[in-house]
C-alpha cells in the first residue's frame, strides 16, 4: 500500500472519529435553531418541541456513543492521536447529552407531579372581598432594585409609593425577596425607601415593618427566615391579602413550614402568568423578550402556592402593556412631593434603557397594577381561567422554560386572570404618587 493511500485512510479514519462529537453538538445546534424559531414565532409547540428534542437528543446520543467507541478503537488499532482527541470529545459531548436528557425527563416529571389542590376556591373567592370597616389588610412580598442600574427596574418601587398613598389599603407589613436584584440589596432598598416615605400617610406616622427573606430559591429545605415567620405571625392575627411583587419564595416557605395559617390568607396576587406559546416581547426586536420572571426564579415554590389552595389573581405581563409611563409622566412627578421626585429620579435609566434599547416611548409599570387591583379593583377586568407550570429545558435559553401558563382549555387549579384595566387607571396612579390623594 503506498503512502498517499495510507494518508486517505487515515483521513477517512479521522472523519469517522469526529462523528463522535459532532453529530451530539449538532443536536444541540437545531435544539437552539429550534427555539429561536420558536421564539419568532410564537407557536404554543411547547410539548411537541420537548418530546421530539428528547428523541433527537436519544438518538444522536446513541449513535455518538457508537462512533466514540469506534474512535477508541481505531486508535486502539492506529494509534492516530486525532482519533483520541475525538474519541475524547465525544465521550464528553455525549455524556453531557445523557444528563441533561436525563435532568430534562425528571424535571418534567417533578413539575407535572402533583396533588390535587387542598381545596378548590369557588368563584365568589375570587371576587374582591366586601368593603373592610376601614382599610383592606395587605402584606406585600417586594424585591425591589429601584433604577440600581440600567436594566433593574423600578417598578416595585412605584408599586410600594403607590400602596402607601391607597386609601382603601393598611400595611401590615412589607417582606423582601431575591429576584430583580440580591436578596440583601433588596431589603437595604425596601428598607431605605419605607423609613424616608412610609410614615407620610399613617396617622400615626409610623411606616410599615420591613422583614428579610429569602436569599436564594428555597427548595427543599425550605428554611424558616425573619420575613417567612413574620408573615405567618401576621396571618395568625387575621385574614390577610399578599401581594407577591417577586419570586414567591417567602410565601411557599410559609405554606410549608406553617400549614395552619393558610387558612386566614384571603388571597394572593401575584405579577405572573402567559398564555401558553405566548412571548412578552418589550421592543420591537423579535429576539428579545422577557421571561414570566417570578415564575422561573423559583418554580417550586410557583407550584406550592398554585396547588395550595388559595385564590389566585394574577397580574401579568399581558395586563402590564395596557398602561405606559412616559417620559411627560416622569416630568409630572417633578412637580409633586419628596416621594414623587425621588421616584421620577430612580426611573431615569430604567426610561432610558426603554428607549434606547427597546425603541419604545416608555415602559411598563408591571408591579403597580397589582397594587392598583388591590385598591381598585373595579376598574380591572378578570377571568376565570385554568393554569399549570410549563417547562422545557431546550426553550429554557429562549424564555420560554419555566412559566405559568393560563388558558381555559388547560388541566390545572382555576386562578383569576386579569386581562382590561380602564383607560382612567392611569390618570389615578399618576395623581396618587404625585401625593394628590383627592384621585
Amino acid at each position: 500500500m503506498d503512502y498517499q493511500t495510507i494518508m486517505r485512510n487515515i483521513k477517512k479514519v479521522i472523519r469517522t472519529c469526529r462523528y463522535s462529537w459532532l453529530l451530539p453538538g449538532l443536536g444541540f445546534g437545531l435544539t437552539f435553531a429550534g427555539g429561536i424559531g420558536l421564539s419568532v414565532s410564537n407557536q404554543d409547540l411547547r410539548m411537541d418541541t420537548q418530546i421530539v428534542g428528547l428523541v433527537i437528543f436519544t438518538l444522536l446520543a446513541v449513535i455518538g456513543v457508537f462512533y466514540t467507541v469506534k474512535a477508541f478503537y481505531y486508535f486502539k488499532i492506529c494509534r492516530v492521536r486525532a482519533c483520541l482527541y475525538h474519541a475524547l470529545g465525544g465521550l464528553l459531548f455525549n455524556l453531557v447529552l445523557a444528563l441533561v436528557t436525563l435532568r430534562s425527563v425528571g424535571a418534567v416529571y417533578a413539575l407535572h407531579r402533583h396533588s390535587r389542590p387542598a381545596k378548590v376556591p369557588s368563584i365568589e373567592a375570587f371576587k374582591p372581598p366586601p368593603p373592610y370597616p376601614s382599610k383592606q389588610p395587605l402584606w406585600i412580598d417586594t424585591d425591589p432594585a429601584c433604577g440600581q442600574g440600567e436594566t433593574e427596574d423600578v417598578d416595585d418601587c412605584w408599586a410600594l409609593i403607590a400602596a402607601l398613598r391607597s386609601p382603601e389599603l393598611t400595611i401590615r407589613g412589607i417582606s423582601t425577596v431575591f429576584g430583580n436584584t440580591t436578596g440583601e440589596k433588596a431589603f437595604q432598598i425596601a428598607r431605605q425607601a419605607i423609613e424616608r416615605f412610609g410614615g407620610s400617610y399613617n396617622l400615626d406616622h409610623r411606616p410599615p415593618p420591613v422583614f428579610e427573606g429569602s436569599l436564594s430559591p428555597g427548595a427543599p429545605k425550605w428554611e424558616r427566615t425573619p420575613a417567612s415567620e413574620a408573615i405567618a405571625e401576621a396571618l395568625r392575627r387575621e385574614k390577610l391579602t399578599l401581594l407577591a411583587q417577586g419570586p414567591l419564595t417567602n410565601i411557599a416557605t410559609v405554606l410549608v413550614n406553617h400549614p395552619e395559617v393558610v387558612g386566614n390568607i384571603e388571597r394572593i396576587i401575584l405579577i405572573g402568568g402567559k398564555y401558553p406559546g405566548d412571548l412578552f416581547h418589550p421592543g420591537k426586536q423579535w429576539w428579545f423578550h422577557f421571561r414570566d420572571f417570578n415564575i422561573c426564579k423559583d418554580t417550586p415554590a410557583a407550584k406550592r402556592v398554585l396547588y395550595s389552595g388559595v385564590p389566585l389573581i394574577l397580574i401579568p405581563f399581558e395586563l402590564a402593556t395596557k398602561v405606559m409611563i412616559t417620559r411627560s409622566d416622569l416630568e409630572r412627578l417633578n412637580s409633586g412631593d419628596e416621594a414623587a421626585r425621588w421616584l421620577r429620579q430612580v426611573s431615569e435609566s430604567w426610561m432610558s434603557f426603554w428607549e434606547n434599547r427597546l425603541h419604545r416611548k416608555g415602559f411598563h409599570p408591571f408591579d403597580a397594577l397589582a397594587i392598583g387591583y388591590a385598591a381598585m379593583p373595579d376598574l380591572f377586568t378578570c377571568e376565570v381561567r385554568r393554569a399549570r407550570i410549563g417547562f422545557s429545558l431546550f426553550l429554557e435559553p429562549f424564555g420560554m422554560g419555566r412559566d405559568l401558563e393560563v388558558a381555559p382549555h388547560i388541566e390545572g387549579p382555576e386562578v383569576f386572570y386579569c386581562l382590561e384595566v380602564d383607560p382612567g387607571f392611569k390618570e389615578i396612579f399618576l395623581e396618587r404618587l404625585r401625593g394628590d390623594m383627592s384621585g
